[in-house]
């Protein structure tokens, strides 16, 4: 009928704004490692990997950079360190093989970050009346280049937490039932950080925390408003009324369902 019409426009003009986002996204980052690939040996950097006595542990030179990466901010620094045990001086053996190089490039992925900060921030002001705080950059000398530093997503390794998993399985398990009162996308960034964690280690990874941090930060610009507006349609008693009982309870479903997959990214 037609509010079901409505409901596919919605989510349609929202997929469309969804896949120009990441075309844009992709071009940039695409830049900013085409720019890192003309000047290491990128392949052999991820590939290889390189024992850290001071660490008793080894890792990749991409290894090296994701550490780097956490360093932009107090709060990502501190969080890292407190998850994996490092003391400042085992932080710095682990970037001690850095390069000016390697510092632009580190540079570049917190601008990029940061590009996004501004519609992100307004889009909580505008749907959930908070006025987000940013974090600050906080200076480091990395590859003896000091750098502004900046925003880097917090992402954690799954294989040493189980709660992750579970937060997402309870978010969604909130919005099909109709009852969250704030935007359901992931959010990232935007939200508040929590304090320490004690059974979760933050990921070590650098391309896959990127481009997952990216694709969901788009994932939520796009959608937030879209998926907010829909929820109040399909969790509306008279909606729900109308539709079991002109199609039936599995036709209501199916449209739960097709929303639950358009909120996951699927």
């Amino acid at each position: 009928g037609p509010v079901k019409k409505y409901i596919y426009r919605i989510l349609s003009m929202a997929e469309n704004d969804l896949e120009d986002r990441r075309g844009n996204a992709a071009k940039a980052i695409g830049v900013i490692f085409e720019r890192y690939n003309n000047r290491r040996d990128t392949k052999r950097i991820f590939d290889q990997k390189e024992f850290i006595p001071e660490i008793n542990d080894s890792f990749t030179f991409g290894g090296r950079l994701a550490v780097a990466a956490n360093l932009g901010n107090a709060d990502s620094r501190a969080k890292m360190q407190d998850q994996h045990g490092w003391s400042d001086d085992q932080i710095q053996a682990i970037i001690a093989p850095m390069e000016a190089r390697d510092a632009e490039f580190i540079q570049e992925i917190w601008d990029h970050f940061d590009t996004y900060w501004a519609e992100t921030a307004k889009l909580d002001r505008d749907m959930r009346g908070l006025r987000t705080t940013k974090l600050e950059p906080t200076p480091v000398v990395i590859g003896g280049v000091e750098l502004r530093g900046g925003y880097y997503p917090m992402s954690y390794d799954n294989r040493f937490s189980t709660k992750t998993e579970a937060h997402q399985q309870e978010a969604m398990k909130s919005l099909m039932q109709g009852k969250s009162g704030r935007p359901t996308t992931s959010q990232g960034r935007s939200k508040q950080r929590v304090g320490r964690v004690t059974d979760q280690q933050v990921s070590i990874d650098l391309t896959d925390v990127i481009y997952q941090a990216v694709n969901d930060t788009i994932h939520d610009l796009a959608f937030r408003r879209a998926i907010s507006d829909v929820m109040r349609i399909i969790t509306h008693p008279k909606f729900a009324t109308a539709i079991r009982e002109t199609a039936g309870e599995e036709s209501y479903q199916q449209i739960r369902r097709w929303v639950q997959d358009t909120v996951a990214g699927e």
